[in-house]
């Protein structure tokens, strides 16, 4: 626990009633100051009350809309005892003096700082609901909600400008006078997104490789027939929430251009889809350093058509700013996994747009995956975790290897790596384990050698053995470096903490670095250094942390550490599109961080070869089913974890619980359709 800070507010026995509070980090003293005085603007001086709007404001840091009074002392409990843990100080939560829940709410119910209208301007908004039960909430965060709503309940409600067969949806239409009939119902995941024509708002959502992508595009390229047809112009705008995002939904818009997806829809419609570029979604909306953007209601995107993918990771005030810039007769388009963890910031947006659609039947739910079709008993977790609790010890057991799924011919594709000594978990093992596959070859068919991928200080060291710098700095080499590396990554919970991100990549550096260095001796026929630049060294695989348009460079880039192209020096070298690559100064590098090790959050619409997951043994209320299961499906043919079947269990039992009220609000919206 931190030194005690003694408050000074303009009322005392506010100040006397939130200091424990604030001594055991239960709240943030600027939240309590903030409350201190909206109580003196709006001559509230309970005590309760102020308490209840302090934790409201610094909920959303945490990412909740508000706190839910029901449970808001059990959420807290559980934080605070995960920081304790991570502190080295593992022990029971301390125990705070909070309200009895229903006189609670009933003060707030009856004081002048809350109301139940929305458009009030008072500083509290306060609704029940059969699930959520009393959740307070700031009058900004509860007007974005409502306004998210509108616009998506309007948005539904409009006849798009562009009308689309349904039969198109599905696949080319036949010829003039054919008798061949449309697919039929249900034939493929196109299908069900036929139902959703005649709307200008589409949901998809699906677990990874159930066809998403697949589903727009077959939709996009109906749009645009259909456009062509009508005589009327087609504007498409793809958008994702990070640049890594937006790449990968280019990358997926082109893929199969001249194949069978041109065969059906026609050449010129498929080059047309196959063309469209996404971009981040701050970039489409033209968000400015003041958090305001260029596109509005006032001033709506031009786009006929808007597809936004990875909705999962979009937050309250950044959904509300696109829904509000989509012009009226436009359409639509959100994708997204809803099992997949939150947003980092307010908000459980996806989720709760689909709980609210759902009863208006708005929602495409696609349920088989492809990718792991290689892989049967990942794809059995993913089915079990999206089952939620009561398949959990179905999902359990198949992660510590006491069954596997029907059809998987290797046992192999899930290991679970649990060295320990003495009772306590052997780090030093597990971290040789989870970073062996960066070293050398790795088995994907179950050791009988007919498959394998190699691992990426194998083949800098190889190169590097062989001829050297100018060897590794040969673009073909290096994109055979980036390959490799795109076959394995460790993902971890926590980013601090002996098992967390930070501490993970800084120990496998360590072993990484061995066999490229000396590999570097060896050519060099002695004990010369091996080339370094402050903390960066040959071989070190970076992640770009921020967005910057500057350098091109996008929040996910991964790059590797590698000698510039005249041999001398090093640079960070990047993907530029498929097939091109891009150096950087290491000295110009926007804020970046190792990419041995990175967390589950920032791993999110990622596919990996491989993935070692590390579930930490720290009670933590980010230890969720939303982010296990993210983190193991990322792996498309072999996952490998450590930890305690305990751990894991209880990780799996415990769903993200950020307060909200936006599905609510969004059913209340759409209750005449």
């Amino acid at each position: 626990m931190k030194a005690p800070r003694q408050l000074y507010l303009a009322s005392a026995g506010f100040a006397a009633r939130a200091q424990p509070f604030l001594d055991h980090g239960a709240v943030d003293v600027t939240a309590l100051y903030l409350a201190d005085t909206a109580g003196q603007v709006w001559g509230e001086g309970n005590a309760e009350v102020l308490l209840a709007c302090a934790l409201a404001i610094d909920a959303q840091a945490r990412g909740h809309a508000g706190i839910r009074i029901a449970t808001v002392a059990e959420e807290v409990a559980l934080r605070l005892a995960s920081e304790m843990t991570s502190r080295g100080k593992p022990g029971e939560a301390p125990a705070l003096p909070w309200p009895q829940p229903g006189a609670w709410a009933a003060a707030l119910a009856s004081s002048p700082l809350v109301d139940r209208d929305i458009g009030s301007d008072r500083p509290l908004f306060l609704h029940d609901s059969e699930a959520e039960g009393a959740l307070v909430a700031t009058r900004r965060i509860a007007r974005c909600q409502w306004r998210i709503a509108r616009a998506l309940a309007a948005i539904w409600r409009t006849e798009p400008a562009i009308q689309v067969d349904p039969a198109r949806l599905a696949r080319r239409a036949p010829p003039e006078g054919s008798d061949n009939p449309p697919a039929p119902a249900g034939a493929k995941p196109t299908d069900l997104v036929a139902a959703a024509a005649g709307r200008a708002l589409t949901i998809i959502t699906g677990g990874p490789g159930t066809g998403k992508t697949t589903c727009v595009r077959h939709q996009v390229a109906a749009i645009v027939r259909a456009a062509q047809a009508q005589g009327l112009p087609c504007s498409v705008a793809l958008a994702a929430p990070t640049g890594k995002a937006a790449q990968r939904l280019t990358e997926s818009m082109a893929d199969d251009a001249n194949g069978p997806f041109a065969g059906e829809v026609g050449d010129e419609t498929a080059a047309a889809v196959g063309a469209l570029r996404a971009l981040t979604l701050h970039a489409l909306l033209g968000v400015r350093p003041d958090g305001s953007c260029r596109a509005c209601a006032a001033a709506p995107l031009p786009a006929d058509v808007v597809v936004i993918d990875e909705v999962s990771m979009v937050d309250l005030e950044l959904m509300r700013q696109l829904v509000e810039a989509v012009r009226p007769g436009a359409r639509l388009v959100l994708l997204g996994d809803r099992d997949q963890l939150a947003s980092v910031d307010v908000g459980t947006v996806l989720a709760d747009v689909i709980a609210g659609f759902d009863p208006a039947g708005g929602v495409v739910r696609l349920t088989h995956s492809h990718r792991h079709a290689e892989a049967p008993t990942i794809g059995a977790i993913a089915r079990a975790l999206q089952q939620r609790t009561p398949a959990v010890d179905q999902a359990v057991g198949l992660m510590c290897g006491d069954a596997r799924a029907e059809g998987e011919r290797w046992t192999g594709r899930v290991q679970w790596i649990c060295p320990f000594d003495g009772g306590a978990p052997n780090r030093e093992g597990a971290i040789a384990a989870l970073a062996a596959p960066y070293l050398a070859r790795f088995d994907t068919d179950g050791g009988t050698g007919s498959a394998s991928v190699p691992g990426y200080a194998e083949v800098i060291a190889a190169v590097a053995r062989a001829d050297g710098a100018l060897g590794l700095a040969d673009p073909k080499v290096q994109r055979e470096v980036l390959d490799a590396f795109d076959h394995w990554r460790v993902l971890t919970i926590h980013r601090g903490g002996p098992f967390g991100r930070d501490s993970v990549d800084d120990a496998m550096s360590e072993i990484v670095r061995r066999p490229i260095a000396a590999a570097w001796r060896a050519r060099h026929s002695g004990d010369v250094s091996v080339p370094r630049s402050g903390a960066h060294w040959l071989g070190r695989p970076i992640l770009i942390t921020v967005n910057s348009y500057d350098h091109g460079l996008f929040n996910g880039d991964v790059g590797v550490v590698l000698p510039a192209g005249d041999g001398r020096g090093l640079a960070a070298v990047f993907r530029d599109g498929r097939s091109g690559l891009r150096a950087h100064a290491l000295a110009t590098l926007p804020a970046h961080e190792g990419a041995l090790a990175m967390t589950v959050h920032k791993s999110q619409g990622s596919q990996w070869t491989g993935v070692g997951l590390v579930i930490d043994d720290r009670d933590s209320p980010i230890a969720t089913r939303e982010l296990v299961y993210t983190g193991i499906t990322r792996a498309r043919l072999h996952l490998r974890w450590f930890g305690t079947r305990a751990a894991l269990d209880r990780a799996l039992r415990r769903d993200v619980a950020r307060a909200s009220g936006l599905a609510t609000i969004l059913r209340a919206e759409l209750g005449d359709v």
